[in-house]
């Protein structure tokens, strides 16, 4: 499910703040949970697309050495090359974690998930496996 935001949102630029003061703490879960199946890590970053950048979520599948690898699992068309990444913690835009429906952080979800219709949540959070939104720790 991709969302059309304004890149200069303010909004936006909060959420990646709030991301980056918390990687920390996104990275420290990982090594703790990152066996339980039923615990989805992802972090989201900019992909070039052209004379534009897409927004996109990754698998965390491993961090050191300052270098995050992700995988994607539903690429938009013509990013098909993108679907490993490594990037540094600088390019992190925002990260989630899906603990058997309960998410924590996912902080441009939580944003677009507000800009939607009342009628359109429900399908939302089907769509993205979440049934509970839990504020920070």
């Amino acid at each position: 499910m991709f969302m059309a935001l304004q890149r200069k949102d303010p909004n936006l630029a909060r959420c990646a703040e709030e991301a980056q003061s918390r990687l920390g703490m996104f990275t420290e879960l990982h090594d703790l949970h990152k066996d339980d199946l039923g615990v989805y890590f992802a972090f989201k970053t900019a992909i070039p697309d052209g004379d534009h950048f897409t927004h996109l979520w990754y698998c965390l599948m491993e961090h050191r050495d300052q270098t995050f690898f992700g995988e994607h699992f539903e690429l938009p068309p013509g990013l098909e090359d993108h679907k490993t990444i490594y990037v540094s913690p600088g390019q992190i835009e925002d990260w989630m974690i899906n603990d058997h429906g309960i998410l924590y952080g996912g902080l441009t979800i939580r944003y677009q998930r507000s800009k939607l219709p009342e009628n359109q949540k429900a399908s939302f959070d089907e769509y993205s496996g979440i049934r509970e939104y839990k504020e920070w720790a």
